[in-house]
């Protein structure tokens, strides 16, 4: 059984070297039936580099969209109506990267272990990065066998670590637009309301850069987790708001402490 993966790329602004680098990154992987489909805004100038790497490499298309800054969720959403077959699909950005060469041959060879009946999400680990690509601190899930819980103590994955089976997309919908950072938990959220057949893996699978948007709208992001939050555990959503940035706070405080040593 050879799975297909999709990933649905956001781009604005298509920086030839980042481009190049993000491509680079899949090539370098012992598995191989991966597929990349960036999605660019119609008016985006700077597209040659795609339109190279579309060209030389039948895995990868683009795709342009009338986005009108509606925010990167619509750009997903829209990547989300390709008709490009796929087993599982994932949202990625152009800063990510993948752990190492095996990243995505574990990822296949725990998913077809789970025999005929795939799993509907697949849930891996992460490692945030600095600018310099130096590992900051690593993403993982406790009670990972109990997504609902975790949700509830407020840990939640990152949106690049998580897999979702074709079939499991249908149920669970498309990201919501009118939130600029917290879709994805809201996704999540959701999905976990529909107790999804899952895998975790433990094993870090993706890089992640913590120059996000998420990060340098801090109190964006909480308003939008608040909301999200509040919207499923209603009075309850002072545990998981609380727990969540707790833990944040721990990590900064491991972030400077690695800073200092650089």
């Amino acid at each position: 059984m050879n799975l297909v993966f999709l990933f649905i790329v956001p781009v604005k602004g298509a920086n030839e070297n980042i481009c190049y680098a993000f491509y680079e990154s899949f090539c370098s992987q012992e598995y191989t039936n991966w597929r990349i489909a960036f999605v660019v805004d119609r008016h985006e100038p700077r597209t040659n580099i795609l339109d190279t790497l579309a060209l030389i490499d039948k895995r990868v298309s683009m795709v342009r969209v009338n986005n009108d800054n509606t925010g990167i969720y619509n750009a997903m959403n829209e990547g989300l109506r390709l008709t490009i077959p796929y087993d599982y699909i994932a949202f990625w950005g152009l800063d990510d990267r993948f752990t190492d060469r095996k990243s995505l041959l574990g990822l296949h060879r725990r998913a077809i272990h789970a025999g005929r009946c795939l799993s509907d999400l697949i849930l891996c680990e992460g490692t945030y990065t600095s600018a310099t690509g130096n590992a900051l601190h690593r993403i993982s899930l406790p009670l990972h066998r109990f997504l609902s819980m975790s949700l509830l103590l407020g840990y939640s994955p990152p949106h690049q670590g998580v897999f979702i089976s074709n079939k499991f997309m249908k149920p669970l919908g498309s990201y919501r637009t009118d939130l600029k950072i917290a879709s994805d938990l809201d996704l999540i959220i959701r999905a976990s309301i529909l107790r999804p057949k899952l895998q975790y893996i433990s094993d870090s699978v993706v890089t992640i850069s913590s120059d996000g948007y998420s990060s340098r709208n801090s109190l964006a992001s909480i308003s939008e987790v608040a909301s999200v939050y509040y919207k499923y555990y209603c009075i309850c959503s002072i545990l998981p708001l609380f727990a969540r940035y707790i833990s944040r706070a721990l990590q900064y405080k491991r972030f400077i402490y690695r800073f200092a040593r650089y």
